[in-house]
């Protein structure tokens, strides 16, 4: 009986001392595992725009013809153009909106007619609720069109796109200044976000030609 308790007590203390050079050892320095919540919070915050989340306008009408008039020299030096906007009734992904310049006699200098829907910037409509706000914006960006887009060229701000290009950026840079100089218009709007046009008249080609190509 002593002989086993004797022998135990021997395994108890080999454990023992075993267990306390293991506890003595330097902890080593381990980076910490990367998860998959990790991974994603070290990547660059993507855009919150939600593609799906973005207002479905199938079903939005204007419920009557928009139509809009603005006078401004663009033509010629001495009297002034007839700048119009008209959108029909009706569905805008089944419309088309006319863009037209006629002079003071109703000449017509030019006409772009395009789909109504290229007046929409996606990224304005995410927030949108209803086809009456949907309506609206229509109405707001056709406005736009001639009420922000016939510029003074007097009234340039420093960082508009026109007052920093420089000159081989042009392509028609004597019709600009000419235009500058005798307080014609330029018209400047842009389609499908993408799409920009800067525009003014010249009367050497006796047509509406591009001054400037962009983005």
């Amino acid at each position: 009986m002593k002989k086993i308790n004797l022998n135990m007590i021997t395994i108890i203390a080999i454990n023992f001392i075993l267990l306390a050079c293991n506890n003595s050892n330097p902890p080593v320095d381990q980076k910490p595992l990367t998860t998959v919540d990790s991974m994603e919070a070290s990547l660059p915050v993507a855009d919150n725009v939600d593609p799906d989340a973005k207002f479905d306008f199938a079903n939005t009408s204007l419920p009557v013809d928009y139509n809009d008039m603005v006078s401004a020299k663009f033509s010629n030096d001495s009297t002034d153009d007839r700048f119009i906007v008209f959108i029909p009734q009706g569905n805008i992904n089944k419309t088309k909106t006319a863009l037209r310049i006629l002079t003071k006699n109703g000449a017509q200098v030019y006409e772009h007619i395009f789909n109504t829907t290229e007046l929409i910037n996606e990224y304005d409509i995410v927030a949108f609720k209803s086809d009456k706000e949907m309506a609206d914006y229509i109405v707001k960006k056709a406005d736009a069109l001639l009420h922000k887009g016939i510029v003074d060229l007097d009234k340039l701000g420093e960082e508009d796109y026109l007052a920093v290009a420089s000159k081989e950026q042009f392509t028609n840079y004597d019709l600009f200044l000419d235009m500058k100089a005798k307080g014609r218009r330029l018209l400047n709007y842009t389609l499908n976000l993408e799409n920009h046009y800067y525009l003014g008249y010249s009367a050497r080609d006796k047509k509406v030609v591009t001054i400037i190509e962009c983005c």
